[in-house]
């Protein structure tokens, strides 16, 4: 199975899902999901870390 598993899969599915509603439901480009993906990467652990 992949390494994720399970709550890997449904993360997965949970950002796509969410990142194709606030693409179609706001007319949010791709690009600035990427680019919120990408930060979120990178601060999230950070703040996290606290």
């Amino acid at each position: 199975m992949w390494e994720g598993g399970i709550l890997g899969l449904a993360v997965t599915v949970t950002v796509g899902l969410v990142g194709g509603l606030l693409s179609r439901a706001f007319k949010i480009h791709a690009g600035v999901l990427f680019m919120g993906y990408y930060v979120a990467v990178l601060s999230v652990p950070a703040i996290l870390a606290l």
